[in-house]
């Protein structure tokens, strides 16, 4: 998990990839969080009481498979060998969303409902940030080595790839059961969010072709918002708090009015 943010930043400074997409530097820094929950989830299935969920064996196998494509992704690209590296990409993507997907169809028993949320964290970070990346990074392989009619389109491939990256995480969250992927949604906005800062004067097209992408993720991510709040009674709405109030006193006055008649 190190090595790419060992290599990244000379990475950066020697390469001189097409910019067909490219968001800005600090979008980058969602590799902290990724890192970061990736050693928390370590952490948490090497606890004596964890060792037996079924359900971490299923998901550890496609979570080692994509952290091992993201390792792997920086020194490729240090070699210049651009079409292994986006293999490496894309199976971070692929691997990650395996694990997503094995977590949500896995047994409840054994598992709470907030321990599986907090659980798809990291695989929504990986497979969210993986799914953007490998996008745009096929997109300026394309521009730079595809055919000449996308060599001299790089604004129209940079706004089909982002526009295909909102498609795509749209779906996916509607694919998962509510909950599943806040994570997810999240860090596809941040990366989408990256792009229009990033292109807002280099290539306005396509800028504007990313806040229109992030539309379906935003309408697709709503119902994870709500469904991941927690249920307070003082949350009702005031209408519902006066009528419980109301029937009470109801009863109260009835038990009154029999008292004094008896």
């Amino acid at each position: 998990m190190v090595l790419p943010s060992l290599i990244l930043p000379r990475l950066r400074g020697q390469l001189s990839v097409p910019d067909v997409a490219q968001p800005a530097p600090y979008t980058f820094a969602v590799w902290l969080p990724v890192y970061a929950t990736t050693v928390a989830y370590a952490g948490y299935q090497t606890r004596p009481a964890n060792q037996e969920l079924e359900v971490l064996r299923e998901v550890g196998v496609p979570l080692a498979a994509s952290m091992l494509s993201t390792a792997v992704w920086a020194p490729l690209v240090r070699e210049q060998r651009y079409g292994a590296a986006q293999l490496a990409l894309i199976g971070t993507a692929v691997f990650a969303e395996r694990a997503r997907g094995r977590l949500a169809a896995s047994a409840i028993a054994g598992l709470d409902d907030t321990t599986r949320r907090r659980l798809a964290v990291p695989f929504g970070l990986q497979a969210g940030w993986g799914t953007a990346a490998a996008a745009v990074n096929l997109a300026a392989i394309a521009v730079d080595r595809g055919p000449a009619r996308i060599r001299r389109a790089p604004t129209a491939a940079g706004v089909a790839t982002v526009l295909a990256v909102g498609a795509v995480a749209g779906a996916r969250i509607r694919a998962f059961p509510p909950g599943r992927s806040v994570a997810y949604a999240a860090t596809v906005l941040w990366a989408l969010a990256g792009v229009v800062v990033g292109q807002a004067r280099t290539r306005p097209p396509v800028a504007v072709a990313a806040a229109l992408a992030a539309l379906p993720v935003a309408i697709a991510a709503r119902p994870l918002a709500r469904s991941s709040r927690p249920n307070i009674p003082w949350r009702a709405s005031p209408a519902a708090r006066r009528r419980p109030r109301s029937s009470a006193l109801g009863r109260q006055r009835t038990v009154t009015a029999g008292a004094n008649l008896s």
